[in-house]
């Protein structure tokens, strides 16, 4: 290039470092990235070589990785990457930009992985930051990985003292599912844990502890698909994988994969225990399948198991939910007489279920009887015993209990605030809606959706049409989007004061959904 007096561009330069890297030159490779930043770029302008980063630093890469300089290797992925950022000013198709930083990535971690001392944890840290640009991994990522912990694993077998690797093969596995997603296919699950097979029956806590972490990130698919690995692997599942892959379908609201899990573990002849059944129990519940959860509740029973808090406490939710009063009612008192003593959630759950039955005395009652047995109030319980009362008009004793909850240590939200103001509207008793409307705007307590209809509707049936715009209003000065329901009662109050014309503005302003 120098005898032909032509400047070399950034294709020319990749070339070059490929080559050193085929060569297993690492150190020429990175003198010669080196001498293209100090003397072209300080001659041409940096936006002709942006497309370096892509290709002379990702080849780079691979050559510091075949000499195995880990430290080097991060420097030239955060150049690379730096690199690669600059490709997207300069109008690079955006799919073509991010199958660059994607293979940026790939080369960064298997450089990482060819590295003294297996630094797997790095090649872990690389694999999540991935997941959090939202890049998709492809089988270059997982198979790099992947090399990384294996050769953790050989470096904890011939080292005396194991423990730095002693967890890796777990890690990547748990960082593999998480990067799949919440809904991945069988064989990407089943080839992400591949390395795990030999481990896993040796330790089968290991997958209890991996199925538990499934759950708490709410991925029900991922854990049916560890447990199918699990089988086409002949590794055992016991009790507790079932429990905690449950868990995972009791969080991620998936209540049929909660029953069929149920039936496939006495399938597999292992008898159910008490945390399996509250786990299937509470995704129907959650589910609204309050008839298969009392059957549920009967097997349980029947197989001898002692029924505890949590059982009937999801028991009578799903019940509520579904307008089941009595039912509800029948399993809170028959707690006590099984010697299982009702907490502050049993209280709450028939409450709520008494109110979704306009039974608003037998929620009273239940409500009064909890500082007899000294179960402490809360917010749940406060909200369900004022809903009890705006459904059927009590807005005075609403109040009242509104204003009783700092003495029972109890701080009022916007939700006790919002059921006292739909029990006000439903009187329609205007006056006490709009002032607990500002005494929450007062007291920083932002008014909701909720609130703010409730005020409207209440001066809507007293014909405050004026009044009710004015809310409107102000719920556009707080940001508060109005839905249906605030506009529908905004409309006939207008509707009722005879103001045509404003109510027919209201209409068009109204959303579409």
């Amino acid at each position: 290039f120098a005898k032909s007096r032509l400047d070399p561009n950034a294709a020319a330069f990749a070339s070059l470092v490929g080559a050193a890297e085929g060569a297993e030159r690492w150190e020429r490779a990175l003198d010669i990235l080196t001498w293209c930043e100090t003397t072209v770029w300080g001659a041409h302008a940096r936006h002709e070589f942006v497309g370096l980063g892509s290709s002379a630093c990702t080849a780079a890469l691979g050559a510091v990785g075949r000499g195995r300089r880990w430290e080097l290797a991060l420097g030239l992925f955060r150049q690379a990457l730096a690199s690669t950022h600059q490709q997207r000013s300069s109008g690079d198709p955006q799919m073509q930009q991010e199958l660059a930083v994607v293979v940026t990535f790939n080369s960064a971690i298997s450089a990482i992985s060819s590295a003294r001392g297996s630094r797997w944890d790095l090649a872990l840290l690389l694999l999540g930051e991935m997941a959090q640009r939202g890049l998709r991994k492809d089988v270059f990522s997982f198979t790099a990985a992947i090399s990384a912990c294996d050769k953790a694993c050989e470096c904890c077998r011939s080292s005396s003292d194991g423990s730095r690797f002693a967890h890796a093969p777990q890690t990547l596995a748990d960082a593999a599912l998480l990067a799949l997603g919440p809904q991945p296919r069988a064989e990407e699950v089943h080839k992400a844990l591949e390395p795990m097979a030999e481990l896993w029956r040796g330790s089968p806590r290991l997958v209890t502890k991996l199925l538990s972490n499934l759950a708490k990130e709410r991925l029900p698919a991922v854990a049916i698909h560890v447990l199918g690995f699990m089988q086409a692997r002949r590794v055992e599942a016991n009790a507790f994988h079932y429990g905690a892959a449950m868990s995972a379908c009791d969080k991620g609201k998936q209540w049929q994969l909660a029953l069929s899990l149920l039936l496939s573990m006495t399938g597999s002849g292992l008898a159910p225990d008490l945390v399996t059944y509250n786990s299937a129990i509470s995704a129907l519940s959650k589910g609204g399948q309050w008839c298969t959860a009392l059957a549920l509740l009967a097997d349980m029973t029947e197989a001898r198991l002692y029924l505890d808090q949590v059982s009937y406490n999801t028991a009578i939710t799903a019940c509520s939910k579904q307008g089941e009063w009595q039912l509800a009612l029948d399993l809170f008192r028959k707690m006590s007489e099984m010697g299982v003593e009702p907490d502050h959630i049993s209280y709450n759950a028939a409450i709520t279920a008494c109110s979704n039955g306009d039974q608003w005395h037998l929620s009273m009652q239940l409500f009064g009887s909890m500082a007899e047995v000294r179960v402490r109030k809360s917010e749940v319980s406060f909200s369900a015993a004022i809903s009890a009362c705006e459904k059927s008009g009590l807005w005075q004793l609403a109040l009242h209990l509104l204003s009783e909850m700092p003495k029972d240590g109890v701080t009022p939200n916007q939700i006790t605030y919002s059921a006292a103001i739909s029990a006000c509207a439903r009187a329609g008793r205007w006056e006490p809606a709009l002032g607990l409307l500002e005494t929450m705007r007062e007291g920083k307590m932002r008014p909701d959706n909720i609130a703010y209809s409730g005020a409207i509707s209440a001066c809507e049936k007293d014909g405050h049409w004026q009044l009710a715009v004015g809310v409107l209003s102000k719920m556009s000065q707080q940001k508060v989007p109005p839905d249906l329901i605030t506009f529908s009662a905004a409309i006939s109050a207008c509707a009722k004061g005879s103001q045509a014309q404003l109510a027919l503005s209201l209409l068009r302003r109204m959303p579409e959904e």
